[in-house]
């Protein structure tokens, strides 16, 4: 069997040889829920066998409080800066008076 063609929602994957082995792949494709289109195409010399296997690697994606302790964080960071800033600026004021 020789493959010409493999498409999810019609965007082609890259063909990957190994050995006698075919393989398709396709990275940084968005993926939402619902149905999806798998289209195969390919020609058989008659005495062929074709299987597959189709797998999703969600990428991760922050929780919002994850996001919320980093901003307080930078918060913290961002008030103690300027505040050691801050108290540095009166220090050399008093030693210039």
């Amino acid at each position: 069997m020789t493959f010409t063609s493999v498409l999810l929602n019609n965007v082609p994957f890259t063909p990957v040889i190994a050995g006698s082995s075919e393989f398709r792949a396709r990275e940084a494709l968005a993926v939402t829920s619902g149905q999806q289109s798998l289209t195969v195409n390919g020609n058989s010399g008659g005495n062929s066998v074709y299987a597959g296997t189709l797998a999703f690697v969600a990428q991760q994606v922050p929780e919002p409080g994850t996001l919320a302790t980093m901003a307080v964080a930078l918060g913290f960071l961002g008030g103690g800066l300027s505040l050691s800033r801050s108290r540095k600026r009166s220090e050399e004021t008093k030693e210039k008076a």
